[in-house]
């Protein structure tokens, strides 16, 4: 166990060091959940900087998932998006800001297999959120805001032991942006932000995560990596590549804890 905490601390400075400069964009996708639940009863939680999540097992096979997301981020731009292709002059070195407010629950099954140690998990759910962005150009401030909506669907496989949980997920996601306002926006800077078409596409993301915690039974640091790759042509200034931290707390309302 404390060869497992150990790896989990040192992979978690290096992920706050990595987060502190590469969460930069209009969009960034929120933590995927993965409790790995046991039996009817088990409730967890994850409690992170921007994500507050939520799992409780209605039954031995049935889960349920509550997921809340709050993101504020500003930072200055210089040569940060030129590996997009921007056009030069639409974005030099002016303030952005992005905040996020996301909302979403989810349904699905779950199994335990390998003496209670592999779990394999199937969920569906559904999202809502608002989005504003904001951009200090040198004409005029500009700002966009719209609603999110999101449906996505995400299995995962991973491994239970007392001291650490494993797992492996890929959420398969579908959004879309509604209710577009914007100040002082034009179409060509929209393009050079990678915001063209956010109001009339639906954009598919392919989000494979690995999450590692590492604990007691019932506390355990958690670390998630995640690569959120767009399926689709129109590029949009999101985070392809995420890594969060977060207390993975596991309680059983229904039995103890099983090995």
């Amino acid at each position: 166990m404390q060869n497992a905490v150990r790896l989990l601390v040192q992979v978690s400075i290096a992920i706050l060091l990595v987060v502190c400069s590469s969460c930069n964009a209009y969009y960034q996708s929120n933590m995927q959940q993965v409790p790995l639940l046991q039996a009817k009863g088990d409730l967890v939680f994850n409690l992170g900087p921007k994500d507050l999540q939520c799992a409780y097992a209605v039954s031995d096979q049935i889960g349920l998932l509550a997921n809340g997301q709050y993101r504020n981020h500003s930072w200055d731009l210089d040569s940060l998006y030129d590996s997009f292709g921007t056009e030069p002059g639409l974005i030099n070195e002016f303030r952005r800001r992005s905040i996020t407010r996301y909302g979403e629950l989810a349904a699905g099954y779950f199994k335990q297999g390998g003496g209670s140690q592999l779990v394999f998990e199937f969920y569906a759910g559904v999202g809502l959120g608002k989005l504003e962005y904001e951009g200090d150009f040198s004409a005029a401030q500009k700002i966009l805001n719209s609603d999110l909506n999101r449906v996505f669907l995400q299995p995962c496989f991973g491994i239970r032991r007392r001291s650490y949980e494993l797992a492996f997920s890929t959420r398969f996601t579908s959004m879309s942006f509604a209710q577009l306002s914007h100040t002082n926006f034009s179409a060509e800077e929209r393009k050079g932000e990678l915001l063209r078409g956010i109001d009339n596409r639906a954009y598919l993301m392919l989000e494979p995560a690995l999450t590692l915690r590492a604990g007691t039974p019932q506390v355990k640091l958690q670390a998630q990596a995640a690569y959120e790759a767009q399926l689709n042509n129109d590029p949009l200034g999101h985070t392809p590549f995420r890594l969060s931290l977060a207390l993975n707390i596991r309680l059983n309302t229904a039995k103890k804890y099983e090995d």
